[in-house]
């Protein structure tokens, strides 16, 4: 872990580096049989590789949630993001061992929005979306492509709200 952003770009560094710290989530997730899963989650973000990435644990549910019988099966992860100065963009992996997930994704900035996209094994499209950014919180949708990025299909959806 690190303390803060690399010298060499700090304010590219910034576009994910505001959203170091602790979170809490109002998690949805919309399966494709119509039915609708919700969970607390936490996301604790921090300043990873030497100030050169932002590095970030998701917990869904959350540890306090996970011990009650009812609690969803969810996800886990680790996310490494960093930025690439020779393409103007960020490279982000992410890895959720639950469901055997390892998505690798390039973000940009989109207007007032920060857009992840990526490509999966079977040639599905990811997107994810942060949006409604503020210092004290963001919304983040996750969409899925089947046919080459004609139509997306919702899948999660979190509204997250810092500690």
């Amino acid at each position: 872990l690190s303390d803060g952003p690399t010298k060499d770009y700090p304010d590219k560094m910034m576009l994910f580096g505001q959203l170091v710290g602790d979170w809490v989530i109002d998690y949805h997730a919309y399966l494709q049989d119509g039915s609708n899963i919700t969970a607390k989650c936490e996301w604790h973000w921090r300043w990873g590789l030497d100030g050169r990435a932002v590095v970030d644990s998701f917990i869904c549910p959350s540890r306090g949630e996970r011990l009650k019988p009812e609690a969803p099966k969810r996800e886990w992860g680790i996310t490494v993001r960093y930025y690439d100065p020779t393409t103007d963009a960020w490279r982000i992996a992410f890895v959720g061992p639950v469901y055997n997930h390892l998505d690798v994704l390039t973000a940009r900035k989109v207007n007032d929005d920060i857009v992840l996209e990526g490509k999966n094994a079977d040639e599905s499209l990811n997107r994810w979306i942060f949006s409604e950014i503020t210092r004290r919180s963001f919304h983040w949708r996750g969409f899925k492509s089947s046919d080459h990025g004609k139509t997306w299909s919702l899948l999660e959806e979190m509204f997250v709200h810092r500690l």
